[in-house]
């Protein structure tokens, strides 16, 4: 879970088409961010359209005044949007001069039913340093950050530099502007704590920008508090003489939505719909709930999942695994340890893929179990 594609682009006239590698799949999000700016005064940006249609675009948040600013940089928000489309369009109307648009259309499949949240935004007539300034506190710990940058100035051979990991940046993208040259660049940010996000970086030359940030929350039940990434209480557990202490995290009630991305300590979840639970889990693990989806990127301790639907259970699974559920799709990518998937039905049949070593499979649903063999595997199980 998480951005799903990424496809951006430019152009000097409207509207700026897009076509993304894949199509979108029905239900998921689209985020874009977009600068469009004229020599004169920057045109108005018209609502984005999706396979020709307006489908469900909201504009969350514009920034820039289109007389006096470099640019308007505004970002758009598809939610949800129709399966099965590739044609992105941004059209742009009125201002004057010789006009240069930028965008950049991001897919997610996680994003909370309504997630718009914080924003941030400056202009400047011309600098090597820019910055969006920062945002407030996110209202939740696991929240998505969109920001974009776009700087002009008269030379060419501007170079943008974006800020460092865990941003991701897109490539920067620079296009001739009448007798300037313009430059965009735009990145996302995956938080995992309540916090302020601000977008900045630096111009090779001094340019004149406007700077944005936007958050965005991702899927998190009303069980959780915001700050469901901080431990609800600790224990001691005793492993037969081992009598090691370990901090435990329980989160949601019987009914609720876990969504850290990472769980470095044991781990207690009890919810009725469980997404996206970790990305990388290093210890052990306790997933009760009847729909667990995406547990975890990397497995690494051992991992026991309880539930009636489980699907999407690690992609490198480095030590024992237990899920016991009706239903267990797609359980790893890289099974290293031994691995044991047994479901409440027995009726049913078992589909192995490959395993890194040895398994054992009964269930009523098993898809997809790992991707990478070099060992033992064990039969079929039906």
């Amino acid at each position: 879970m998480g951005i799903v594609q990424v496809k951006q682009g430019s152009s000097n006239t409207s509207p700026l088409a897009i076509t993304l590698d894949n199509p979108t799949t029905a239900g998921n999000s689209l985020i874009i961010v977009v600068a469009v700016s004229g020599t004169s005064s920057s045109p108005s940006i018209s609502t984005p359209t999706l396979g020709g249609a307006a489908d469900n675009f909201v504009r969350d948040f514009t920034a820039g005044d289109p007389a006096t600013d470099a640019s308007v940089n505004e970002t758009w928000r598809d939610q949800p949007c129709t399966g099965g489309q590739t044609a992105v369009s941004i059209a742009f109307t009125g201002g004057a001069g010789t006009f240069a648009i930028f965008a950049t259309v991001y897919e997610c499949d996680d994003l909370a039913a309504s997630p718009f949240d914080k924003t941030a935004s400056s202009v400047n007539s011309g600098s090597t340093s820019w910055s969006s300034t920062a945002t407030a506190t996110t209202s939740q710990a696991s929240e998505r950050c969109f920001g974009s940058v776009f700087g002009t100035n008269a030379p060419a051979g501007v170079t943008v530099t974006g800020p460092s990991s865990p941003w991701v940046n897109q490539a920067q993208l620079s296009i001739a502007q009448g007798t300037f040259n313009s430059v965009y660049m735009s990145g996302s940010l995956d938080l995992v704590a309540p916090a302020a996000a601000t977008y900045s970086g630096t111009f090779s030359s001094s340019d004149q920008f406007v700077a944005t940030v936007v958050t965005y929350k991702l899927l998190l039940g009303s069980g959780v508090a915001a700050k469901s990434n901080r431990p609800s209480q600790s224990r001691l557990r005793h492993h037969h003489g081992a009598r090691r202490q370990q901090q435990m995290m329980t989160f949601g009630t019987a009914s609720g939505t876990v969504n850290p991305l990472t769980l470095a300590a044991t781990t207690v979840l009890n919810g009725a719909v469980t997404n996206s639970v970790g990305r990388n889990v290093t210890a052990t693990a306790v997933v009760n709930g009847s729909v667990t989806r995406s547990i975890g990127k990397t497995l690494t301790g051992i991992t026991v999942l309880n539930g009636s639907l489980t699907r999407q259970i690690g992609r490198l699974l480095t030590g024992t695994t237990v899920v016991t559920g009706s239903t267990v799709r797609r359980i790893g990518r890289s099974l290293t340890a031994a691995v044991a998937v047994v479901s409440t039905m027995v009726a049913g049949s078992v589909r192995l893929v490959s395993l890194a070593c040895t398994a054992v499979l009964n269930g009523a649903v098993t898809r997809s179990v790992g991707e990478i063999s070099s060992a033992l595997l064990s039969p079929r199980v039906a």
